[in-house]
């Protein structure tokens, strides 16, 4: 199994604003990002966000040759989303910043909610396409925690995977093995 992760192109939302599951735009330039994507040819299967940041890509190169799935939209911050950064109440957001995981963001999930939708997906499209090719176009989130899963480090230590937008992350499985073989080409 060969699995080809890829994160959307960039957004119109400015770094300053919390935002996961919100369904922003792309930036004005998306049809020069997506110019600037390598993928390869075939792909056995492609799945993709429900989002369209990420649907938008997957249309533009396979029309409407891919599956949209909910268990790799991005985290959800709940009330917290689109607000800025530096406006969340602090008794609000400094509990998350000490335990990003298990602390949900008012009316949002805590990242072990959003990591239980990624591994049911990952065992079922494992169990699906034991020997294929898949395409994966989702978020930033879902790849550090694809990697977490398959790697097997911490979640504590997801953010130190900095998957860049338009860019692809690759691994494998043989023989029952993981192994990450490509970041960020």
């Amino acid at each position: 199994m060969e699995i080809h992760l890829i994160r959307h192109t960039k957004v119109v939302v400015p770094d300053s604003i919390c935002f996961g599951k919100t369904d922003v735009e792309l930036r004005a330039e998306w049809e020069n990002d997506f110019k600037e994507i390598v993928l390869d040819k075939e792909y056995d299967a492609i799945y993709s966000s429900p989002l369209k940041r990420c649907s938008q890509l997957s249309t533009y190169f396979f029309c409407d040759d891919f599956i949209k799935d909910r268990r790799i939209g991005e985290f959800t911050f709940g009330d917290w989303e689109m607000q800025p950064w530096d406006e969340i109440p602090p008794e609000q957001i400094d509990p998350w910043y000490i335990d990003f995981v298990t602390v949900t963001p008012p009316n949002g999930e805590n990242l072990l909610s959003l990591q239980d939708r990624v591994m049911e997906f990952m065992e079922e499209i494992q169990i699906k396409h034991e020997n294929d090719k898949i395409l994966i176009v989702t978020h930033s989130g879902v790849i550090r925690l694809i990697l977490q899963y398959v790697l097997e480090f911490p979640i504590e230590n997801m953010f130190r995977i900095q998957p860049q937008h338009g860019k692809k992350m690759l691994i494998s499985k043989e023989f029952g093995l993981w192994k990450w073989t490509g970041m960020n080409v």
